[in-house]
């Protein structure tokens, strides 16, 4: 009796050191067949969705019996947050005409979504869009019987460990996007440069249409990769003889989005310079009227770098 009046008291302790969430979730229930998995949502901060309170109210006398608390394999208890469907308005740079789209947010919810969903408008008409931010790089979208989601996040590294959690997205019959909580990916902030971790979630489907059975499949990759963001870069501007024509240095937030190049130039040098575990690097890439841009990166407060996309004005 006195181990479970001790175990009843924790109980009540633990009801009371549980924070209410204001994000928009329902009561979980196990994953639907007819729901898709669409993409991720990365956060950098573990989504605790189980619902201990539901848990507790369900099991509270087998608890008491037991005395022991068992959490595993109850899918019914999680929770989803789900997204909501915004409409943006636009204006045409040439038109001055007004359009809109629609886009699915995680509201308040900070995290990088990277999703392929379907998207119902009101007319009753429906399109496919992806939704992604400046956080991944080298992204790669194939849509059709197989589609295929591929990205990379670089990290700058710091002293602490890093941790990063993928939480897989689902859209619902209904048309409904939602997330779940998904699990985490760490390594050591003292990492060099290029190393890769990877994370993948795939499933298939078979769909069977008059008579005929097809079978379609959705794959995500998720990359983390770390880089020494950039301390500075300058911009060198080379004539056919390879002497400079132009130098021009900055910080990488400066960086211009456009670079006129000079009329006698005939390529271009980018040198970024970088603190690295071994020091200073320095890094050249060289462009030609064939290229129109060049990526830089920026270290957000989060500690990812963000690509920065720099376009080449040939004369």
């Amino acid at each position: 009796m006195n181990k479970r009046l001790l175990l009843l008291g924790f109980v009540f302790l633990l009801l009371l050191s549980l924070c209410s969430c204001q994000l928009a979730r329902e009561d979980g229930m196990n994953i639907q067949m007819n729901d898709r998995l669409v993409g991720v949502y990365i956060t950098q901060e573990y989504l605790d969705l189980f619902d201990f309170d539901r848990y507790l109210n369900d099991n509270i006398h087998t608890i008491l019996n037991r005395g022991e608390i068992t959490v595993s394999d109850n899918e019914q208890y999680s929770t989803r947050i789900y997204a909501e469907l915004k409409n943006i308005k636009h204006i045409d740079e040439e038109t001055s005409e007004e359009f809109e789209t629609w886009e699915y947010e995680f509201k308040d919810l900070e995290g990088i979504p990277f999703f392929q969903a379907k998207i119902k408008q009101p007319d009753g008409n429906s399109y496919s869009s992806s939704f992604s931010d400046a956080a991944i790089s080298d992204g790669h979208i194939s849509i059709g019987k197989d589609t295929a989601l591929d990205g990379t996040i670089y990290i700058a590294p710091n002293e602490t460990d890093i941790t990063v959690y993928i939480n897989p997205v689902y859209q619902s019959s209904d048309g409904r996007i939602y997330l779940t909580s998904g699990s985490g990916m760490s390594f050591s902030g003292d990492v060099g440069e290029g190393t890769v971790f990877s994370t993948t979630l795939d499933e298939k489907h078979t769909i069977t249409e008059n008579g005929e059975t097809t079978e379609e499949s959705f794959k995500v990759t998720v990359k983390l990769a770390v880089k020494h963001p950039p301390l500075k870069v300058s911009i060198i501007q080379m004539d056919s003889e390879n002497t400079p024509v132009s130098k021009k240095e900055y910080s990488p937030i400066s960086l211009p989005e456009n670079v006129v190049v000079d009329p006698d130039a005939e390529y271009v040098i980018v040198e970024t310079r970088s603190n690295s575990l071994d020091g200073e690097a320095l890094t050249r890439e060289l462009f030609d009227p064939a290229d129109q841009y060049f990526i830089s990166y920026i270290t957000r407060n989060d500690g990812i770098c963000e690509a920065k996309t720099v376009y080449l004005q040939w004369n």
